[in-house]
């Protein structure tokens, strides 16, 4: 079942560039690094260049605080990612395609469910269950 949400789907950001100061500031983990307009930084280590040691089991008490660092190996210690900026327009793209989906979808879901409760007595009105193929959707009214 799809639970669709009354509040109208959000876009997640304004534009590629945003896209990109969103990641940077998320993977930029000691915000020290600056990255040229084609270089974006390592989802791994995020961005430091270093990662646990992939063999050592954390301790029970400290966790990963003793295990030794060793060079990550999807960037090769550099800090800054494989992927270029090609792949991230790729990903953003797929990302916009998916908020449009759901905005889609939304919409329809919204434009059926004014049409329902047009319709449907109040006291009905909390849940109206649309049947489509083999999945339902639902749309709650919130009180």
């Amino acid at each position: 079942m799809i639970e669709i949400s009354k509040d109208r789907p959000s876009r997640p950001w304004k534009n590629f560039h945003e896209y990109r100061a969103a990641i940077l500031k998320e993977r930029n983990l000691y915000r020290d690094k600056t990255f040229a307009d084609d270089q974006w930084p390592c989802s791994r280590c995020w961005s430091t260049g270093r990662i646990n040691h992939p063999d050592y089991r954390p301790d029970p008490i400290e966790g990963h605080k003793l295990t030794p660092h060793v060079d990550c190996p999807s960037c090769g210690g550099t800090g800054i990612s494989r992927y270029t900026t090609k792949d991230f327009r790729a990903i953003y793209r797929k990302k916009i395609n998916d908020y449009k989906k759901r905005l889609a979808l939304w919409q329809k879901m919204k434009k059926r469910y004014s049409y329902a409760k047009l319709t449907v007595a109040e006291d009905t009105m909390t849940a109206i269950l649309i049947f489509k193929g083999n999945k339902t959707v639902a749309f709650k009214e919130e009180t």
